[in-house]
């Protein structure tokens, strides 16, 4: 199972290994996941990218699919993929969470696949996939991440590196060949899969596991010993009390990876290349953890151990916590954040000390950092992550209150000695890596560690085994037991693993090929064992003093034992008779350094037997000696009652004599030295007494000098608090500030390599805290700033503060300041690029100068010497200007000099430097390409950015307008009094001929009407001349009468305003008389109205027909007055009325220019 993943510059990344891949047979064998991190939003071509480049199927999963061999599966971009049961589920990811599909999908493969999967990290930014690689390692999976150096972006690669969890670093297409070879290795079966010796609870292996070793005996011994040994050597670890199946396993997984042939290569190799030891160190030595692994677990860790530690703990006394095997930290950092969560609960104010160890130097060096990846808690409350750590880009930081009480050190459990006094020991999965026996001492080791009533927190597949004396259960589901009696001394014996090594007698260097080093040194110990209980005689071990140390055989014929207190000495246990001669054998071992034997004879049983005494001494102990009893022959039979043969018995005695005067001379001989040597050790040890008087008195001075100096140094060390106190509430302060302004600041050294950076600058560099010390010009950026590194120099070598813009790729403007960095000493070390965001300014400024443009109004910007910096669009329209004729010019040389306005100087100079504006100043002046102008200027001076604005207004039309309006209103007077004398002559005529005062209203009413309808006419088109057939048809139209019964014909003849009010009162009076009395009081009557232009008189015809036949009137009417009037006074023409006998007819005749008319 494969699982490709990667984001930024991944496509080409994966392209390069299926290219690969397709000319391999085995890629059916193998299935593929390919996780391309994408924005969920963002639509995905890959499926029809990835067909083009292999023969293999692939398909996006889009619904549940069972995992089959050859075939490509691609993740769409909103999903992630849960795997279950053998196939890859979809859902949805979920609103607001970190996005990580490759941890979450890598994860999901190793739990179900085990040693069968292999993740591979492509190019890519941020660290996802980095938290799931320690499942992968944890599983037995292959971890291969891509070189940095060919990764189009190299943080997701590096990231996943520096985790200490990747097996191989390769491109693209040298991956291939790994994996196959790891998918061979895995198919094939050559991966120790059974159970090594030492694998079981019981320390012993199975069949399959004895006959697999077996079978290679002849070849594996030697290499596995020096692989071995190369281990010790890299970290002083000895691996043999680990399970031989699980370093097989981890050391099998490197033989293939490498490609190499045998155990035999990769011995030599791993001989010689310290970096391929410390990978395989690192394989071995599992650092996988996460904080609050296993949930459940730690609650009942909470609620039955800490919660009470907190209750009962006060202020004197710390709780003391041991992490043993914490590997990287996130253990350790979990009880921290438990303990301190309850000190705040409580209130109280224990003092805690954490001791976190391990065997991994790379593990302890991560850990202490206390820095992890962002994906690492995000599987932890919110409001946790944001009490107890510091989000810095995708990366967190234990904060400094947990960190001070955390005390991280190297520690071998089986070689170094313990902490001791603990309140809690925490060792999760580790045990389950070591022998039985090395788990049951580490047991012991904690029991020892514990104070009284004190906890010990396993993994979830780990138990103390049978110690009933020394634990009890608070929780076997959650693995933690109590600490019950009293501390045990006898148990232990410090360093473990050098007590097994001397009951095995160390590392066998010879023995049958193939086997490991603890099983050959058993074999030999059967072996001399079984000789030894058969052939070898009794014997016993004694030191130069004859004290027995050690018991072989039988030795009831020659010793027996002594009424009294118990002794081991051999001379008082040696039966009568043979203590000079074991005596005499023993001090020539000794003076000689050689074997020493002596005869003599001894009735042993029934029979006396010539008795052969050899005393031969240890090579590898020293002052050790090995003294056996050897029974050549048998002399002669005794019975009871008999008694030695007098010449035999007589040489036994002398013989007896003289080894006892032989003894009381050395005796005597040992004395007298002894007594010298005494002597000797009386005056030496005057002479040192003289000299620890001495010594003495001189320390006591050196003690009346230290307790000076401590005292001293207390008060430097109280001094040094409290400036270390104020460092941290200015560095506090100072963190502050930088969040609190959100300016992005970067210190650089002189060479330009990183000393700091702020937090806000991830978002224009992607820089993490491993990036200092490296070049700032190595590091990618979020915007486009080609001259940073030139700026940054030119401030160095001039020391003169450099500013510029920069936009990063969100369309966001920063301004970017560049200014030299002193040190202490006033010297320049670097610069201090810092960034703040203009964005709004420059959305600000570019609004307003689209404002600017659009008003209509000409404005100018000039800077304090008046020189044009900006001009609107208005300005170059309004005055004919060209922009690279205006700006950068003095306002007083634009259009070669035409600006050269004294009253504008006038403004300028003087009164604008005494007031902040100035406004509406009116100045007339002669322009050469415009003309007269009439112009009102304004300014204001804007201090915060040294400019002043000036606008000018032309309003030489507006006074032109003005001029004309007085005219006009003139003229409406005028008109007004005109149309007032009208009315007043229409109503004093029409009340004289009037009956009544309903006949006044009605005809006036009617005339005035007509009257209005005439202005509202000549109002519509401003008073101006309109045609004539305008003015008939808008009488006409007014009296409703059926456009079928008037005609209306004539040409195209314009009318002055007046001549068009008068012919409209005309007009109505024709036709009201019409509708009274004539063609329009019947049903049937008509009306023609027409005209003819002649010598420039108009021509009228109004004519009746149909109507009743016209009756004589008495007298002249008022209308014909009226129309006779209007015709001779407003039209100067002449007007003929007639009755004829089908109707009235009236001819009207006047000039079409009056003298008087508009």
């Amino acid at each position: 199972m494969v699982a490709l993943g990667g984001s930024a510059g991944a496509l080409q990344s994966f392209f390069d290994f299926f290219d690969a891949m397709s000319r391999e047979e085995t890629r059916t064998k193998m299935a593929y996941v390919v996780i391309l991190h994408l924005s969920p939003d963002q639509e995905s071509h890959l499926v029809e990218l990835l067909r083009s480049r292999i023969d293999l199927p692939v398909a996006a999963v889009d619904d549940p699919t069972m995992i089959a061999c050859g075939t490509i599966y691609v993740l769409p971009p909103d999903r992630t993929l849960d795997v279950a049961d053998g196939a890859l589920i979809p859902r949805q990811r979920a609103t607001g969470s970190a996005h990580r599909p490759v941890d979450d999908i890598v994860r999901g493969l190793a739990r179900e696949f085990g040693d069968r999967t292999t993740a591979i990290i492509c190019s890519g930014t941020g660290s996802n996939g980095s938290t799931a690689l320690g499942g992968v390692r944890e599983a037995g999976g292959c971890v291969i991440a891509q070189a940095p150096d060919s990764a189009e972006f190299d943080e997701m690669p590096r990231r996943a590196i520096e985790t200490g969890f990747v097996d191989m670093v390769l491109e693209p297409a040298q991956m291939v060949p790994a994996l196959v070879r790891n998918a061979t290795r895995l198919r094939d079966g050559k991966v120790v899969r059974e159970a090594m010796p030492g694998d079981d609870a019981t320390g012993q292996s199975g069949k399959a596991g004895a006959s697999r070793v077996a079978e290679s005996e002849t070849t594996q011994v030697d290499p596995f010993e020096r692989i071995l040994r190369a281990l010790q050597r890299q970290s002083t670890i000895d691996f043999r009390q680990y399970k031989i199946g699980t370093l097989f396993r981890r050391i099998d997984r490197r033989v293939h990876f490498l490609g190499l042939a045998d155990w035999d290569a990769y011995a030599a190799y791993v001989e010689t290349s310290e970096e391929e030891a410390d990978l395989l160190l690192k394989d071995v030595l599992i650092t996988v953890t996460s904080f609050f692994r296993d949930g459940r677990a730690w609650e009942s860790l909470t609620e039955k151990v800490l919660k009470p530690l907190v209750a009962r703990r006060s202020a004197e006394r710390p709780i003391r916590i041991w992490t043993a095997g914490c590997a990287t930290g996130e253990e350790a950092y979990s009880v921290a954040i438990s303990i301190f969560e309850l000190l705040h609960q409580t209130g109280s104010e224990a003092q805690v000390e954490i001791f976190a160890t391990d065997a991994s130097l790379a593990a302890l060096a991560r850990a202490r950092s206390g820095r992890f990846p962002a994906s690492a808690v995000a599987h932890l409350p919110e409001n946790l992550v944001d009490r107890w750590f510091d989000r810095s880009g995708d990366c967190v930081q234990i904060r400094s209150v947990i960190r001070d009480v955390m005390i991280f050190a190297p520690q071998n459990l089986v070689q170094d000695p313990p902490f001791s006094r603990a309140d809690l020991v925490i060792c999760r999965n580790l045990l389950i890596y070591l022998k039985p026996e090395i788990q049951r001492r580490l047991v012991r080791l904690f029991h020892f560690a514990l104070a009284e009533d004190g906890a010990l927190f396993l993994g979830s597949a780990e138990s103390v085994g049978e110690t009933g004396d020394l634990f009890e259960a608070l929780d076997k589901d959650a693995r933690i037991w109590r600490r019950i009696g009293p501390t045990r001394h006898d148990l232990l014996d410090f360093p473990l693993i050098r007590e097994l090594e001397r009951r095995h007698g160390g590392a066998s260097r010879t023995g049958p090929p193939g086997l490991p080093a603890a099983r050959q040194r058993r074999l030999s110990d059967w072996v001399a064992a079984t000789l030894a209980d058969r052939y070898a005689p009794p014997a016993v071990v004694t030191d130069s003093e004859a004290v027995i140390v050690y018991y072989h055989g039988d030795m009831s014929q020659y010793l027996r034992p002594q009424v009294g207190e118990v002794t081991q000495n051999l001379m008082a246990l040696a039966r009568e008779g043979l203590a000079p001669y074991i005596r005499r054998a023993l001090d020539g071992a000794a003076r000689t350094g050689k074997p020493e034997s002596v005869r003599t004879h001894t009735v042993l049983g029934s029979d006396e037997h010539l008795l052969l005494i050899e005393a031969t001494p240890i090579a590898e102990a020293e002052s050790r000696f090995v003294i056996s009893f050897v029974e050549e022959r048998p002399v002669r039979k005794t019975t009871p009652g008999d008694l030695p043969a007098e010449p035999l018995r007589g040489q036994e005695l002398e013989e007896e004599v003289r080894l006892l005067r032989a003894e009381l001379a050395t005796t005597t001989w040992a004395a007298h030295q002894n007594l010298e040597e005494t002597r000797a050790y009386s005056e030496e040890m005057t002479s040192i007494n003289e000299e620890l008087r001495a010594a003495n008195e001189e320390l006591e001075t050196s003690k009346e000098e230290l307790q000076s100096l401590n005292e001293e140094l207390r008060t430097v060390n109280a001094q040094l608090r409290e400036t270390v106190s104020e460092l941290r509430e200015r560095t506090a302060d100072l963190d502050n500030l930088m969040r609190s302004t959100n300016v992005a600041t970067l210190f650089l050294d002189a060479d330009l390599a990183v000393r700091w950076f702020s937090p806000s600058l991830t978002e224009l560099f992607r820089i993490r805290q491993e990036d200092v010390g490296r070049p700032v010009g190595h590091i990618v950026r979020s915007y486009e700033d080609p001259r940073l590194e030139d700026d940054c120099r030119r401030v160095l070598a001039t020391l003169e503060r450099c500013e510029g813009q920069v936009e990063s790729a969100g369309h966001r403007t920063f301004l970017r300041r560049i200014t030299p960095y002193r040190d202490a000493n006033d010297r320049i070390a670097g610069v201090v690029v810092t960034f703040g965001e203009v964005t709004e300014i420059q959305d600000a400024r570019r609004y307003a100068e689209r404002i600017v443009e659009t008003v209509p109004t000409p404005l100018l910007v000039l800077d304090t010497e008046f020189r044009v910096v900006s001009a609107n669009p208005a300005f170059f329209r309004t005055f004919n200007a060209e922009p690279e004729r205006t700006v950068n010019r003095l306002v007083y040389d634009l259009g070669d000099g035409q600006w050269n306005i004294p009253e504008l100087r006038r403004l300028l100079n003087e009164v604008l430097p005494e007031d902040e504006a100035f406004q509406d100043f009116q100045v007339e002046h002669d322009f050469r390409t415009i003309g007269h102008r009439i112009l009102l200027l304004s300014g204001r001076r804007l201090d915060h950015v040294q400019l002043i604005l000036l606008a000018i207004e032309d309003i030489t039309e507006r006074r032109a307008f003005e001029a004309h309006q007085a005219i006009l209103m003139g003229e409406l007077g005028h008109r007004v009094k005109n149309a007032l004398a009208v009315v007043q002559g229409l109503a004093s005529q029409t009340a004289r001929r009037s009956r009544s005062l309903e006949e006044f209203v009605d005809a006036f009413s009617g005339r005035l009407s007509a009257f209005s309808r005439a202005h509202n006419l000549l109002l519509s088109r401003d008073w101006r001349p309109g045609p004539l057939r305008e003015t008939v048809q808008a009488t006409l139209d007014a009296h409703s009468v059926e456009a079928d019964r008037v005609s209306v014909d004539g040409p195209e003849v314009l009318l002055s305003s007046s001549q068009a009010l008068a012919l409209s009162l005309v007009l109505h009076e024709l036709e009201t008389n019409a509708t009274k009395y004539g063609a329009f009081s019947n049903a049937t009557g008509r009306a023609a109205v027409s005209w003819r232009e002649q010598d420039n008189h108009v021509q009228l015809l109004w004519r009746e027909s149909g109507g009743p036949a016209p009756e004589p009137a008495e007298r002249e009417g008022f209308g014909s007055t009226l129309i006779r009037q209007l015709v001779a006074y407003q039209l100067r023409g002449e007007a003929d009325l007639t009755l004829a006998p089908d109707g009235a007819l009236c001819r009207i005749s006047f000039p079409l220019t009056p003298p008087d008319g508009p």
